[in-house]
């Protein structure tokens, strides 16, 4: 079983001890993070941090679940549908993930996670994109393609939230350009391309286009050429964020399959993979909210009736 699965079964019944234990030494950064992540979704839990003020995965984890619950208060829609009462609640929250995050990086300095968080809590306060690219290169610096980070730069940079379409995909572009053969921050790619047809879907108001924006030839070839050099590339050593990864080439390349059939068969092997060692909720969650789970086994029938592994009827449209 994943350390992050594993993990997530002990503090769901209090014992931070044990995933103390197993990971507060550790230097493996990629499945700290994963860990940390995974452990965003409960609620903060006092003792660890009290018990542990010297641990840097103890106020990773806190810092996580703090800016987890600001968002929870904030929402995911636009500024204007946010209710004004919740503002105060957001800014704390965040403000005290800052803290928890600074702890981290005090006491874990090597450690990409806290900082590839800090891009979430500085786009949540506002602070100026050149300070959220600091802190995205200071990620880079320990760990160059740190997967939560390239999640994290792109949308931060996205124009939803006062970026550019253009900073957004020359950053995530830079990156699949430049990272070795193999390496997972290319996934920044994926999520620019989602962030694009979010944006055309909600702010635009365009959903065909929306609809549209993956069967692009150009899109689909960018998208299997980062897989390629990625999630596929027998260069990729898997480790703790390789799921996470996976998810969003599997949501992507399901996608893409609308133009080229092809892509959703190599999605369908992904798909899985992902069912044995867990699915993340990302991009699920994201895109379709509470019926994330429903909708990735929905993607998942059409991708493995195209790859011939499943005899289940299904409709040939990924999209809701």
């Amino acid at each position: 079983m994943p350390a992050a699965k594993l993990s997530m079964t002990a503090l769901e019944k209090g014992d931070w001890r044990s995933v103390e234990d197993a990971h507060g030494n550790s230097e493996d950064w990629d499945t700290r993070g994963s860990v940390a992540a995974a452990l965003r979704r409960l609620d903060p839990i006092d003792d660890w941090v009290l018990s542990c003020p010297r641990s840097g995965l103890a106020h990773a984890v806190r810092g996580s679940q703090l800016c987890r619950l600001a968002w929870d208060v904030r929402g995911n829609g636009k500024a204007n549908t946010v209710d004004r009462s919740a503002w105060g609640d957001f800014f704390s929250l965040l403000r005290a993930a800052e803290e928890s995050f600074g702890k981290a990086v005090d006491l874990e300095p090597r450690d990409p996670y806290p900082w590839s968080q800090l891009i979430w809590t500085g786009t949540g306060l506002q602070i100026p994109k050149d300070d959220v690219l600091g802190r995205f290169e200071s990620m880079r610096r320990r760990d160059d393609g740190f997967v939560p980070g390239w999640l994290a730069i792109t949308s931060a940079v996205a124009q939803k939230w006062s970026g550019s379409h253009t900073l957004m995909f020359d950053v995530a572009r830079e990156g699949d350009r430049t990272l070795p053969d193999g390496n997972l921050g290319r996934v920044g790619l994926v999520r620019a391309h989602e962030e694009f047809r979010m944006y055309l879907a909600h702010w635009d108001n365009d959903p065909v286009a929306a609809k549209a924006h993956f069967r692009k030839p150009e899109v689909a070839a960018e998208i299997g050429a980062a897989a390629s050099a990625s999630v596929f590339s027998a260069h990729h050593e898997p480790g703790g964020s390789t799921p996470l990864a996976q998810s969003w080439f599997a949501y992507a390349l399901a996608m893409v399959g609308d133009g080229v059939r092809a892509e959703r068969v190599r999605a369908a092997g992904l798909f899985l993979e992902l069912e044995r060692v867990g699915i993340p909720d990302q991009p699920w969650a994201n895109r379709y909210g509470r019926k994330g789970g429903e909708q990735f086994a929905r993607i998942r029938r059409i991708c493995c009736t195209a790859a011939g592994t499943t005899d289940e009827p299904t409709t040939s449209d990924p999209h809701p």
